[in-house]
């Protein structure tokens, strides 16, 4: 397949990428609305991007998104000590599952959404980081980073060197949340997709027109974190 100059800083997709991407689209994890919906950042937006349940009911999906966490966690990871990846809740859990069981070589630990006050461990996972492991996160979509940031906050009260760590986002609506994040001391955020390289790919696969694309450019830019 052709490869094709992107308009927000990617020089590519190739067929792997274009292979999920078009997966993506079909069992409706990227939605197209005629209607803004409003995210939980309170910005309006025509796409919402769900990652939940269309995505662990289909194993060959949940497979391809595992490859492209794996791969980009290898690329980055510091080397010399196990790797270990931890799911936000709720949406990042099965992608943190789905490169340690489908493509093995790091294990994956679960965070919790609340924190109990029975049982063995009251932290927000089953138990401390273990020095002699590497730690990163995965989350599904990003917006503004304030959900992620208060996720990553919660795990550094539990000793996880936080802003040493590598943080996976799947995709990133690109209205503001790098910048945010940085800011607060998180520079190593990793982002796998981004919105606008995702529309553009879909108007090139013929998925969505010309002015879905122009609509979601408009949006991306009306809409950045303060």
């Amino acid at each position: 397949m052709e490869m094709h100059t992107l308009p927000s800083g990617r020089d590519y997709f190739n067929l792997e990428d274009l292979t999920l991407l078009k997966r993506l689209h079909d069992i409706g994890t990227i939605e197209w609305a005629d209607k803004p919906y409003t995210l939980k950042s309170g910005i309006p937006s025509r796409v919402y991007i769900h990652g939940r349940n269309e995505i662990t009911e289909d194993p060959s999906v949940l497979k391809l998104i595992g490859a492209k966490i794996a791969t980009r966690a290898e690329k980055v990871r510091s080397g010399g000590r196990p790797l270990c990846l931890i799911g936000i809740p709720t949406a990042g859990t099965p992608l943190a599952a789905a490169a340690s069981i489908y493509w093995g070589g790091m294990g994956f630990r679960q965070m919790r959404q609340i924190l109990k006050d029975h049982g063995a461990s009251h932290g927000w996972t089953d138990s401390p980081p273990n020095p002699d492991v590497e730690y990163m996160t995965t989350e599904n979509v990003m917006t503004t980073g304030r959900s992620i940031w208060e996720n990553l906050e919660r795990l550094a009260t539990d000793g996880y060197p936080m802003k040493k760590m590598h943080h996976i986002v799947l995709i990133d609506r690109q209205q503001g949340g790098l910048r945010k994040l940085a800011e607060r001391g998180y520079e190593h955020v990793e982002v796998i997709y981004n919105l606008l390289d995702i529309a553009y790919a879909f108007k090139v696969m013929g998925l969505w027109s010309e002015e879905r694309y122009v609509s979601i450019v408009d949006e991306i830019q009306a809409h950045q974190a303060a």
